[in-house]
């Protein structure tokens, strides 16, 4: 009997522990999605040389220059991405693979040019980095032009950077 109710009271210290532990945890709000992401749209110009919200119709590859990272594999019908920026270095170079139904396979660059700077928010949370764009640029095979929206890329889902494609609508 005795034995039993050791157990039984263990068995209740342990409960405790848990809950208590479990609440001290809860008490910080640690953002769910701690990736930062910056938003690039597609546009292209009217008749009236107006911006207008476009869809990609060829197939789009974009990869990160230097490595074997690839970001977007073969999307299609995007008139928005979300893309994730280098913790590291002043520069992200993005490779724009765009090809059609016809084989015909065009290639652009894109520069971003950005400082970082991490965010920490608690202990209990990681730290993650908030970047300033403070350029971009890029070759001009598909892109007409791209253009920085809002420069402040952090939890904000915002668009970011338009991007002007050489298409008619």
């Amino acid at each position: 009997m005795q034995k039993r109710f050791k157990t039984v009271l263990t068995g209740i210290g342990l409960a405790l522990t848990k809950i208590l532990f479990i609440t001290g945890c809860n008490e910080v709000a640690c953002p769910l999605n701690n990736t930062i992401y910056a938003t690039y749209a597609f546009y292209a110009t009217d008749e009236n040389n107006e911006l207008q919200t476009v869809q990609v119709l060829d197939t789009l590859t974009i990869t990160a220059a230097g490595t074997d990272s690839i970001l977007i594999n073969r999307e299609t019908g995007a008139s928005q991405l979300h893309l994730p920026l280098s913790h590291k270095g002043e520069t992200d170079t993005l490779i724009f693979t765009f090809s059609n139904a016809a084989g015909s396979i065009n290639r652009d660059t894109v520069w971003i040019s950005k400082n970082s700077s991490e965010y920490f928010e608690s202990p209990d949370c990681p730290t993650v980095m908030f970047h300033q764009i403070t350029g971009v640029r890029s070759t001009h095979k598909i892109i007409d032009s791209i253009y920085t929206e809002n420069p402040n890329i952090d939890y904000n889902a915002t668009e970011n950077f338009k991007i002007v494609l050489y298409t008619d609508l």
